[in-house]
């Protein structure tokens, strides 16, 4: 391992399908220090297991507070759910107030820099910008890294997403689908 590998994860999104995953594997290895960060409202804390540090802020996430939890981090690891994207902007900034080496966007789905991407759904759009925003971002140290593994099939039937739903057996097309 080289020696300025990164150690100080924040993990944000503990709660959700991916995050509780996500989670797990970042504590597997004993290299990383993870702190969860979480929402005062969040139930997700009675599963985060005594391995994590946890930091608890208000719900609309001020920054002030997110500096603070982002202080001594080298990355952010964000897996907030997919139609709260946009609130990603206020975690960027202040991972770059706080010194952050690297962010890690909640992406995880296709490779949302494309227009036909964005145009597919609101959160492709949202996560498109987000990638932007990153970019934009660049000349102020941050580095980040976006993880595009394809759409997910089987929790977008769970979930009716994209217009797969399984329950009713029925899809939606859209435009010439």
């Amino acid at each position: 391992m080289a020696t300025n590998a990164y150690k100080n994860i924040i993990f944000i999104g503990c709660g959700g399908s991916l995050g509780s995953v996500l989670l797990k594997s970042l504590l597997s290895e004993p290299t990383f220090h993870v702190t969860v960060l979480t929402r005062e409202s969040s139930k997700a804390r009675i599963s985060i297991p005594s391995t994590a540090s946890v930091v608890t802020i208000d719900d609309s996430y001020p920054l002030e507070d997110l500096i603070k939890a982002c202080k001594g981090q080298d990355v952010v690891v964000n897996a907030i759910t997919s139609f709260s994207v946009a609130e990603q902007y206020k975690f960027i900034d202040a991972a770059i107030a706080a010194g952050v080496e690297r962010y890690v966007p909640s992406e995880y789905g296709l490779d949302d820099n494309t227009p036909e991407a964005q145009e597919l759904s609101h959160v492709f759009k949202d996560k498109g910008m987000v990638q932007q925003y990153l970019c934009s971002k660049e000349s102020s140290g941050l580095t980040w890294a976006a993880i595009a593994c394809g759409t997910w099939i089987g929790w977008s039937l769970r979930n009716n997403f994209l217009g797969l739903d399984y329950l009713s057996r029925s899809i939606t097309f859209t435009d010439d689908g």
